[in-house]
């Protein structure tokens, strides 16, 4: 299948036919909401699909159904933001889920919560930036995270520290 991500659902097509999933406010197995932003399979062949606004799906192709993840206020080990704008498993199988505003997620494929790493300014060497556009793994399995601000963040994943480089245009 190929699948397409529109302002009006996740579209699958087959070669010759289109099989849309949208919202539906009355279905809580349904899309989140329709504007899709990012589609993302991982290595078990799950397909994530970030909605803009409402949050991350998992869709389940044998029931075609999807299970939502949301940002809860009073959890904080849910969805730090519903805005996604990137999904990213690195080379351990795990998976990052990086938003608009709401900083990088870390999801646990176990026990479905997410680690959340936002702007914390009383802290040192934490996160530059809640606005994460992409995720890229150097060869030594240290991420390196675009944001929207104008910063490049480095993840070391031995030292669990983060560095932000800002980029100023010329």
């Amino acid at each position: 299948f190929m699948w397409f991500g529109t302002d009006n659902g996740l579209n699958k097509f087959d070669g010759s036919n289109f099989r849309i999933y949208r919202n539906n406010p009355n279905d809580s197995s349904s899309l989140c909401a329709n504007m899709v932003t990012v589609i993302y399979e991982d290595r078990d062949r799950n397909l994530w699909v970030g909605n803009g606004y409402n949050g991350l799906n998992l869709f389940d192709r044998e029931r075609e159904s999807f299970s939502r993840f949301e940002k809860n206020l009073n959890d904080s080990t849910s969805l730090g933001g519903n805005d996604i704008r990137t999904i990213y498993e690195d080379t351990k199988g795990c998976l990052w889920i990086g938003t608009s505003g709401g900083g990088l997620n870390l999801f646990d494929k176990k026990t479905h919560k997410f680690k959340q790493f936002k702007v914390q300014s009383n802290r040192k060497n934490w996160i530059g930036s809640d606005y994460v556009n992409s995720i890229v793994e150097d060869g030594k399995g240290n991420l390196w995270i675009g944001s929207s601000e104008g910063m490049i963040i480095y993840y070391d994943r031995v030292k669990e520290q983060f560095e932000n480089y800002i980029v100023y245009p010329d």
